[in-house]
């Protein structure tokens, strides 16, 4: 849309631009009805900026120094733009109760996947879980309906958040002495549309599913904050 709206843009302004100075061409643009055209070019160059303003323009790659830098990139393109979609792949979701947040403000429609506190790898972690269980169906998701959390029960080797095409995304490694697992710090963010991106994206995108899916994986209960068997999505 983008390509073809600013091609008729650039021929109605050329036209409209020799039509200021050129008396024929303005009387020819008359004759044939042409100033038709060149309104159309600006409402469809009008309409490709505001499709682009709210849906998002271009994401570049890069690699964050750290997972605070990570997080305040994802709150500004949630923020400057309108994403439809996001699925998450935390371990508690600890860290990403303000991007939820950004999220739900934008009425996006979420998808969380967490780790089932039973399942947890030490005791610690599992009361972070369920603190975090808590926080989610008490005040983030208490008044939400485009929000869905599941829980896993294997472990998770990919961590990410895929908002449309922007993808941010590390791994987690198991065996820290006190937290027992632990996501990498420094993530990768990319455009899954890119080059550099198609297969971050589908690497993302298949570990998701997969947890999503499968059979051990329980849905949350928003309303009750308790787990029950999550139906397949195909």
């Amino acid at each position: 849309m983008q390509l073809i709206s600013t091609i008729i843009f650039g021929i109605a302004l050329i036209l409209w631009t020799m039509s200021l100075w050129l008396p024929f061409v303005s009387e020819w643009l008359v004759q044939k009805n042409l100033f038709t055209l060149i309104v159309i070019g600006l409402m469809v160059q009008i309409l490709a900026v505001l499709d682009e303003v709210l849906r998002g323009g271009d994401v570049k790659s890069g690699i964050g120094r750290d997972q605070g830098e990570d997080l305040d990139r994802l709150r500004k393109y949630v923020h400057d733009f309108r994403p439809e979609k996001a699925d998450l792949l935390e371990y508690s979701s600890f860290m990403v109760t303000q991007l939820l947040e950004d999220l739900m403000r934008k009425q996006a429609t979420i998808r969380l996947l967490i780790c089932d506190p039973d399942h947890a790898i030490n005791d610690w972690q599992a009361r972070r879980i369920r603190n975090c269980i808590s926080t989610l169906c008490d005040f983030t998701f208490s008044d939400y309906s485009k929000a869905t959390v599941r829980c896993y029960r294997i472990p998770a080797s990919v961590r990410g958040r895929r908002i449309d095409d922007l993808l941010n995304v590390g791994w987690y490694f198991y065996g820290h002495d006190f937290y027992g697992v632990q996501g990498t710090n420094t993530m990768i963010t990319v455009n899954t549309k890119s080059p550099d991106g198609i297969l971050l994206g589908k690497l993302f995108i298949d570990s998701f599913e997969m947890l999503w899916n499968h059979p051990q994986t329980q849905q949350l209960d928003l309303a009750t904050g308790r787990l029950q068997e999550a139906a397949s999505e195909v």
